[in-house]
């Protein structure tokens, strides 16, 4: 494999940040409108959990960057994600 195509296939892992939760009961959430608000069990200054691949995986502050959301990463955790990533070619 050349440079140029090890470039191209890397290893991807589904990301996903968790800022709280909240149960909600199933009759409720046929209740819920467009400018309801679903308040969380995490107050403002908390950490935001980032998960990849399914593991927690490092805790943060949000930011935003460009007028995007992003996290600050304050801790990493140690987390072994083999066998939770899939290999992916970039075209």
């Amino acid at each position: 494999m050349t440079d140029q195509e090890a470039d191209k296939t890397q290893q991807y892992c589904p990301v996903h940040l968790e800022f709280g939760r909240k149960l909600i009961k199933a009759n409720q959430l046929g209740t819920l409108t467009t400018s309801a608000i679903v308040e969380l069990d995490a107050f403002a200054d908390d950490y935001v959990d980032v998960y990849a691949g399914g593991k927690l995986v490092a805790r943060g502050r949000p930011i935003t960057v460009d007028r995007k959301l992003g996290v600050r990463v304050q801790e990493v955790l140690s987390v072994r994600l083999s066998g939770k990533c899939k290999i992916r070619t970039i075209t």
